[in-house]
């Protein structure tokens, strides 16, 4: 018993110093961008000359790298390296305060009854308003979290394809709600929770559910995209909330 209250101590250490080492260069790379030395199109720093500068594992470098990708903030290209991306691909809404307040003190639960309010409906209007460089960001998304080797990866590419969804709407109010709501996607309680929950075969379904949500999107039929993404945000939610049950994907 005590090995194992020691085996769980140690992970939650490392994976919180993975975390801070992620957090670290994300804020280089805005800190670059914000100071003007870093513009669209600058080449970063290979992962080997990251991983070289702050002592961190090039798998850390990679995973910091794939969530900026995601956000939009730079683009990667094998063979090339990474890029600052251009101005007008890079996020353009500013978070909404917390007031000081805690994300740690908002329950998994409380979270996903709220976006099961919310993002069926941002599904909706995203059927309505999405251009196809829209439809081209949220199939980049999908593509990129079925490639996902890893599930930090997976989380990336399937936090960025919900994004991705939001910013179709091309309501900046609408979005910044959104980002208040996933925010708390990067705290350490929800993490464990998804990865606990996340099974090979609960992967695939949200792969599925996912690709079902963009068809409808593309065939601009709202309420196909927002039935799709109420099923798909309510199986997320059983399975996150109880793991040991088997959602009833027959409905």
């Amino acid at each position: 018993m005590g090995r194992a209250k020691a085996n769980m101590s140690g992970t939650s250490e490392q994976l919180v110093s993975s975390l801070v080492a992620v957090s670290k260069i994300e804020a280089l790379i805005q800190e670059g961008i914000e100071a003007g030395t870093l513009r669209p199109g600058s080449r970063l720093p290979t992962e080997r000359e990251f991983a070289e500068q702050l002592g961190i594992s090039r798998a850390t470098v990679r995973r910091a790298l794939a969530h900026q990708e995601a956000l939009g903030v730079v683009v990667r290209h094998q063979g090339r390296g990474t890029f600052v991306a251009p101005t007008e691909s890079r996020p353009v809404t500013e978070p909404i305060s917390n007031n000081g307040d805690s994300w740690a003190d908002t329950s998994p639960s409380e979270v996903m009854i709220v976006r099961s309010m919310v993002e069926p409906e941002i599904a909706l209007l995203a059927a309505q308003a999405a251009t196809e460089r829209d439809l081209e960001r949220i199939e980049h998304c999908l593509r990129e979290a079925v490639a996902a080797p890893n599930y930090e990866e997976f989380e990336i590419w399937d936090g960025a394809f919900h994004r991705a969804i939001a910013e179709a709407t091309h309501n900046g109010f609408l979005l910044n709600i959104f980002d208040h709501i996933n925010r708390v996607r990067s705290e350490l309680h929800w993490g464990r929770l998804k990865r606990r929950s996340l099974t090979p075969d609960r992967r695939a379904a949200y792969e599925a559910e996912h690709s079902a949500v963009l068809a409808a999107i593309r065939e601009r039929d709202g309420s196909q995209a927002h039935d799709m993404m109420s099923r798909h945000l309510r199986h997320v939610r059983d399975n996150m909330l109880h793991p040991e049950r088997i959602s009833d994907r027959s409905e």
